[in-house]
């Protein structure tokens, strides 16, 4: 993933821009569609909503070099663009999680000085300041890393590293200061960990073993694995296809995971499986695509979300498929999923284990993955990267709360 990332910063032309968010012509279900940003980035900004406020990061890249940028956008004021002093070499899986006082982390992955790649963080003010970092967290070679809120303004990340032939997966604590807690390697053979807690405090893990493809699972208990098992499906990948990584999931009655791939020939899917949370027995691999009934439209809808995200489209699961699928973090009664759905980009809500109904939000062609965020009145908040001719692309951000009036859109030029 690393590769493809530079690959297609070389290939990108222009500057980025910095200017302040602005609507874009696309519109959308929720109302305006912000432009954050006009960056040379393939994936969605990283994203952190707390109290009515979004924080976003990403990578920009101008005649100064590349380096990190953030915003805020409030009800009550939205900030220009700001280049954090945080240096980077060649920055790259950016992620924002909340930190004590309002503070947030920045987690990102990086060329260390030794030429390894490692995983950094930084510790941000609601105002953008630095006030840690960066902070080097990893201590030998880094391939990917999930993370997850740990309480208290922590965070608990597991990520994967060390040998490049049987790399290892590593449990790592990261204080409300931004500070690491020494390292605890859970497993070996093991990359592309993904992580999911539930309600009740249960944290689930999975990874991939590079040795045979085989999917497995465990909880994490004690900072140690406990109930480890392989799963009997795994990603169906062939000769020349790429796994884009791997997302865990959960609604109230069902445990769900995703994976992303990218198939020779330059295709884009996701496949899927799910299991109910009382049993161990997991239903087949498929792909992931849903079908809309005759008859139906988002005016006739019925199937109640939970979110305040408008009306939706009663749909099952089809061969209508998707790709570049982002479950929403948290157990909810309903899990809802940004994706790719032919040239659109959707809104997609799962419960019971099944695909029940969609929203088509705009027109996108995505590149990498989108994000997709909640606040705590169930708003929920979609970001992604839309490619542009020019080489760069425009980070967009599209919310039904944008929509409520209390937002500056209109004045934000």
């Amino acid at each position: 993933m690393r590769t493809l990332f530079f690959v297609f910063l070389a290939a990108l032309s222009g500057a980025c821009g910095t200017a302040a968010a602005e609507p874009s012509t696309s519109s959308s279900p929720w109302g305006p569609i912000l432009i954050l940003a006009q960056t040379e980035q393939t994936g969605a900004p990283a994203l952190w909503v707390h109290n009515e406020q979004v924080t976003a990061a990403w990578v920009g890249a101008d005649e100064r070099g590349v380096h990190h940028d953030a915003r805020v956008l409030s009800a009550a004021a939205s900030t220009e663009a700001t280049v954090l002093p945080l240096p980077p070499v060649h920055p790259y899986a950016q992620q924002l999680y909340p930190a004590a006082d309002q503070h947030s982390h920045l987690l990102w992955l990086d060329a260390h000085e030794n030429g390894e790649n490692r995983l950094y963080s930084a510790l941000l003010t609601p105002q953008l300041s630095v006030q840690r970092g960066p902070t080097l967290i990893t201590d030998n070679e880094t391939r990917r890393y999930a993370a997850l809120p740990a309480g208290n303004g922590e965070l608990i990340a597991v990520w994967s590293g060390g040998l490049l032939a049987e790399p290892s997966l590593y449990l790592q604590l990261i204080d409300r200061a931004g500070r690491p807690r020494p390292a605890t390697r859970l497993t070996t053979d093991a990359d592309w960990p993904a992580l999911v807690r539930a309600n009740d405090g249960t944290l689930y893990v999975f990874w991939l073993r590079p040795s045979d493809g085989s999917l497995h699972q465990a909880r994490i208990t004690d900072d140690q694995l406990s109930a480890s098992q392989p799963l009997d499906h795994h990603p169906d990948l062939q000769p020349g296809d790429r796994l884009q990584g791997l997302h865990a999931a959960l609604d109230m009655t069902h445990l769900y995971l995703f994976w992303n791939i990218t198939r020779v020939d330059g295709s884009a899917e996701t496949g899927w499986m799910t299991r109910h949370l009382d049993s161990i027995q997991w239903s087949a691999a498929a792909k992931a695509g849903l079908e809309q009934p005759e008859g139906q439209s988002a005016a006739s809808s019925v199937f109640e979300t939970g979110f305040n995200s408008g009306a939706t489209i009663p749909t099952q699961p089809g061969t209508q498929f998707l790709s570049h699928v982002l479950p929403l973090a948290g157990q909810f009664e309903v899990l809802p999923l940004a994706a790719q759905h032919g040239d659109e980009i959707v809104v997609v809500y799962l419960k019971g284990g099944m695909v029940r109904a969609y929203q088509p939000i705009t027109a996108a062609q995505l590149v990498g993955l989108p994000a997709l965020h909640v606040d705590q009145n169930r708003y929920l908040y979609l970001a992604w990267a839309q490619p542009q001719p020019a080489g760069t692309a425009r980070l967009h951000l599209a919310s039904l709360r944008l929509n409520t009036g209390a937002w500056p859109v209109s004045q934000d030029n």
